[in-house]
């Protein structure tokens, strides 16, 4: 998804690497999490389930905002870029950023543990092996025509209807992950 967003978006190559860096970020969490036990600590407090799954999202959401904001800050200070141009790629990256835990999230809770172990090695597979053949296959056929019809929308209204649609997938997926977490027993 990062690398077929580049071509189409022109998000420059630090914002991608702190997008894998922040997936990483939240594999690695999650596994942390499991291994120290934390949802028994979680779950002895004095908060509901619901208030443990919203705080989860928030931090990863404000924690991914940092690394892409300080990556965009530092690049548009040191000149590699405009604050336009910065703002525009740290929105986009954010985006992609935001869908990848709204996927997270829900399958975590469902599948549990296992699915970070399994998940953390099909990621980089797929990362190093399949995306540069998808990669491949785009360039081949143009991205299908994608660059061209993203360019012809309006900016504006393009950002608004990916931020929408970003902020209602991650709304319909935190309350699929609230139902998930208050069915499970500790």
């Amino acid at each position: 998804t990062i690398l077929f967003a580049t071509q189409m978006l022109s998000v420059d190559a630090p914002l991608v690497i702190v997008a894998m860096l922040a997936m990483a970020f939240t594999f690695a969490s999650a596994a942390h999490d499991d291994r120290a036990n934390s949802h028994l600590l979680l779950n002895s407090l004095p908060v509901t389930r619901r208030e443990i799954v919203t705080a989860k999202y928030v931090y990863h959401v404000a924690a991914s905002l940092g690394f892409v904001g300080m990556a965009a800050i530092a690049r548009a200070l040191l000149g590699m870029i405009s604050p336009h141009a910065a703002l525009s790629q740290t929105l986009i990256t954010m985006a992609v950023i935001t869908w990848y835990l709204a996927i997270f999230f829900p399958m975590y809770y469902w599948l549990g543990p296992r699915f970070v172990q399994v998940g953390m090695i099909v990621f980089f597979v797929a990362i190093m092996a399949i995306a540069p053949w998808a990669y491949n296959v785009a360039v081949k056929h143009n991205f299908w025509g994608l660059p061209e019809l993203i360019a012809s929308l309006p900016a504006v209204p393009l950002y608004l209807l990916v931020a929408t649609a970003t902020f209602i997938l991650l709304l319909l997926s935190w309350r699929v992950s609230v139902w998930l977490y208050s069915k499970k027993s500790f």
